[in-house]
């Protein structure tokens, strides 16, 4: 063991008797371990090429200047770094208890092609990123990331494979965690705050991880997922602006998670290089306000026992709006509760199955339009107590069906058919307390069957004049008065 203070010697042998006096001397006294005193050592920039274990005795032990790690099984513990740490094709490497500055570099620690542990470390960034690792494999634990006011990114991950818990970082101008190029990311139990960009982001065919993970304030994504993979477990993420998780080309999977909509909503989609935007809730509340829950176009979007929660407000943001030829709705036992606009929007060729309860919607609670071609589906849904609007509207749609589904308290109507749309109704009930049980006009048809349908004044109604239909197809139940072409 070499031994280090201030008021050594390099001429000594470097014993706790006859301590050196520099850090430089002691690296090149080839022994394990290097302890140092509680003080100040100037290296300028200190190789360490071979396996050494550098600690201090004491906290209060700063390297001033830079250090460039080279060797397999090197481990720095206890100490200040002014100055940045390299890590070069080092295996086995161990960081602990640190604090990094770093000095005029622009990452104040660098990882390329290594393994490792770091754990307990706190690192005031630089310029650029606080830490970039690049084709290595490391772990951390206990990260204190503190980010100027310049700093881009936090932890930047390229070609990667890397492991974080308890991460805690408020700042940066980009991104707090970013995948790139092909990277694996796990992010637990952690918290990221204060970002003037996004909190975690995926890109370029990365796989990010999280688990336990809160976002808030937040300016613009607390996820950003671009042709990469997102996995989200009991996280909680907040934005101020844009929306709160950003899907391009992407594949995102939210678990028992909770999203608060940031200005623009919670969730917008959108197809990349004809590669689809694709998200997956099960579980977990999305909380949206006036503002969209959900935006999607030309995407999938999949959710299981997850519930909506809007609000009134200005926005008039609808729950979900999905449009688009290859988009694709598939909710099964979802709650909405008080969109301030539409509970569900399908248009513009999407295709959806649809299976949960819509409460108190403020303009009404399915719309399908343009829908020509593909199937849409509402089973087993229960559309209840609209402050405006009709339960299910479709416009220029041919293949709506309507299962064992159960609408009541909307206005003007149930089920509201128009501009030549076709829809069927089977084993449901439709209570309206004004205008329309079923209505259709512009040449729509609907068809009903083994349904119970009452609505005042009129229980049925289509306007003949314009071609539109209703077809009774046998063992309904119609309380209210007949207005159709029969």
């Amino acid at each position: 063991m070499s031994y280090v203070h201030p008021e050594g010697d390099d001429r000594d042998p470097g014993t706790r008797e006859a301590p050196f006096r520099t850090l430089i001397r002691a690296l090149k006294s080839r022994r394990s371990t290097i302890e140092l005193h509680p003080s100040t050592y100037s290296v300028g920039r200190a190789f360490v090429t071979r396996p050494v274990r550098i600690a201090a005795t004491a906290t209060g032990a700063v390297v001033r200047g830079s250090l460039f790690i080279t060797a397999d099984g090197a481990h720095l513990d206890r100490l200040t770094v002014d100055g940045g740490i390299e890590v070069a094709r080092s295996m086995g490497i161990k960081l602990s208890r640190l604090t990094v500055r770093p000095g005029r570099r622009e990452d104040a620690i660098t990882f390329f092609d290594s393994t490792g542990d770091i754990e307990d470390v706190r690192v005031e960034c630089g310029p650029e990123t606080c830490v970039h690792v690049t084709t290595s494999t490391l772990t951390f634990r206990t990260l204190r990331l503190e980010p100027v006011p310049a700093t881009k990114r936090g932890l930047r991950v390229s070609s990667a494979k890397v492991e974080v818990e308890d991460l805690r970082i408020a700042g940066a101008r980009i991104a707090q965690v970013q995948a790139e190029l092909a990277s694996q990311v796990t992010v637990h139990r952690s918290r990221l705050t204060e970002s003037r960009g996004s909190a975690l982001v995926a890109i370029r065919g990365s796989m990010l991880t999280a688990d336990g993970v809160t976002t808030a304030s937040v300016a613009e994504s607390a996820v950003l997922a671009q042709t990469s993979t997102v996995v989200a477990r009991g996280c909680r993420f907040e934005a101020s602006r844009a929306q709160t998780v950003s899907v391009s080309g992407a594949t995102v999977k939210l678990h028992d998670s909770r999203v608060d909509a940031g200005l623009y909503g919670a969730a917008n989609l959108k197809s990349f290089f004809r590669r689809r935007g694709q998200l997956y809730l099960r579980g977990g509340t999305i909380f949206h306000g006036d503002r969209d829950g959900i935006l999607a176009a030309g995407s999938l979007v999949a959710a299981t026992g997850t519930r909506f929660v809007g609000g009134p407000g200005p926005r008039r943001g609808h729950a979900i709006s999905l449009r688009g030829r290859n988009a694709e709705l598939r909710l099964d036992d979802v709650e909405i509760i008080a969109p301030a606009g539409m509970g569900i929007e399908i248009a513009d060729g999407a295709r959806g199955t649809v299976t949960g309860t819509i409460s108190a919607p403020r303009a009404g609670g399915v719309s399908v339009e343009s829908t020509l071609g593909v199937p849409v589906i509402l089973d087993r849904l229960v559309v209840q107590n609209c402050v405006d609007g009709s339960a299910v509207t479709v416009l220029d749609s041919d293949d709506v069906q309507i299962r064992r589904s159960r609408f009541v308290g909307c206005a003007p109507a149930g089920v509201l058919a128009g501009r030549r749309a076709k829809v069927r109704v089977e084993d449901s009930e439709v209570q309206t307390f004004s205008k329309y049980g079923l209505a259709a006009f512009g040449g729509a048809q609907i068809t009903v069957a083994t349904s119970t349908v009452s609505g005042r004044p009129w229980a049925v109604f289509s306007a003949c004049a314009d071609n539109s239909r209703l077809v009774d197809a046998g063992g309904n139940r119609f309380d209210g008065n007949r207005g159709d072409c029969l």
